[in-house]
């Protein structure tokens, strides 16, 4: 016994130096249901009030609890989509992604506010996708004369070139993963062009008032 905790004592200060830079604290992994390694953070979660508190967000009663992880929503937005979020950097949702999801995948209303840079644009765009991936995208014309009107699913509209932009950029990371095209439309440029980039198909219609008139 004095041996043993002669070994612990000469232990002590490295573990305690290890912890101080960072040594030996990798997350554990853990095994999703269809076998994907988690991390154990990912896999701990607090509890819908706790979770709303942590993050100031204030629902209405009856409002659908937040998602944590991406775990549980895999069967709600794919397993596709779910890896595209993580290869684009995203270990969990966002709190605004958290709360969001769960009510616009109840096909309910929504008005969400939150900081730029938090994630709102997956918020409402990995939604739609979810649906679209689910029913099929529409199948693209194989050749000109095929050509018609769009018939988009879902419409984004924001009150600017830039954001519209900076959506479509979103969009295009994700749209392909369900075999889905998005198309922005906005002012500045030739209407032609957008004319005929929608006559070849869209799920997704991004625009600005003015260009969607």
């Amino acid at each position: 016994a004095t041996v043993a905790e002669a070994k612990q004592e000469a232990a002590a200060p490295k573990r305690k130096r290890d912890k101080q830079e960072g040594k030996g604290t990798a997350p554990k992994k853990l095994k999703a249901a269809d076998g994907e390694a988690v991390s154990a953070c990912e896999s701990e979660c607090q509890g819908a009030e706790a979770f709303r508190a942590l993050h100031q967000i204030v629902v209405e009663d009856g409002c659908p609890a937040p998602v944590e992880t991406f775990s549980t929503m895999r069967k709600d937005i794919g397993t596709p989509l779910v890896k595209a979020l993580k290869q684009c950097g995203y270990t969990a949702p966002t709190p605004i992604q958290a709360q969001a999801w769960p009510i616009a995948l109840q096909g309910r209303d929504l008005v969400a506010v939150a900081k730029t840079g938090s994630g709102k644009t997956c918020g409402f765009l990995l939604p739609a996708l979810a649906r679209i991936g689910e029913r099929g995208a529409r199948p693209a014309p194989t050749a000109y004369w095929e050509t018609g009107p769009a018939h988009p699913s879902a419409l984004v509209l924001a009150p600017t070139r830039e954001l519209i932009q900076q959506i479509a950029v979103e969009a295009e990371k994700f749209a392909p993963v369900v075999k889905a095209l998005a198309v922005a439309v906005y002012g500045g440029m030739p209407r032609g062009e957008q004319i005929q980039k929608l006559k070849w198909g869209c799920d997704i219609l991004l625009a600005t008032p003015g260009r969607l008139l």
